[in-house]
């Protein structure tokens, strides 16, 4: 089990940081969250070929709903701590300004929405919370419970799908 869950974790981690990379340099704002959510769940696509794996060549065929969830969560944890510490990285190391655009970014937007007399109030609103957003550790956990979130719905999903019990042998009766 310990060799699944390193393996099918590390492809999902290697998965989701690379294409993190490539969204982060080609993307914008607009199009970086959307991508951002579906780069999650095809990487953590790993987390069906693991359990499939686990079932079919590990474990005789069979695959419980309990055994499946902690294979599954076991396996999304690697994702989950490689973006966290990836997206740290990124924003101290590669842009270190991303709070402070996305901020500009989205007090624009709430311009644009937001009756004037609750513009200040609401921006100011805005600001506190991507300051405290900005926080390495505070970074690190959002990123990491969205992953973990993402992947605990495909575990779950993954275990309907591949659940299987062992077949009941005969039981021999005398006349």
């Amino acid at each position: 089990m310990t060799k699944t869950v390193l393996r099918y974790g590390l492809y999902s981690a290697a998965f989701l940081v690379a294409l993190f990379s490539f969204n982060m340099w080609v993307g914008h704002f607009g199009t970086t969250m959307l991508a951002g959510y579906i780069t999650m769940v095809l990487s953590l696509s790993f987390v069906y070929f693991g359990l499939r794996y686990y079932r079919d060549k590990q474990n005789n065929g069979v695959l419980g709903f309990g055994q499946g969830l902690k294979l599954g969560m076991l396996i999304t944890l690697a994702p989950s701590i490689f973006i966290g510490l990836f997206d740290m990285a990124y924003i101290k190391f590669f842009n270190p300004d991303f709070y402070q655009k996305y901020t500009e970014q989205a007090v624009a937007q709430l311009k644009a929405g937001v009756p004037p007399a609750q513009f200040e109030a609401k921006a100011a609103a805005l600001r506190e919370s991507m300051a405290f957003m900005s926080q390495p550790w505070v970074d690190f956990l959002f990123m990491f419970t969205q992953v973990a979130a993402i992947g605990l719905i495909i575990t779950v999903i993954s275990t309907f799908i591949l659940k299987r019990t062992a077949a009941k042998k005969p039981v021999l009766e005398f006349a």
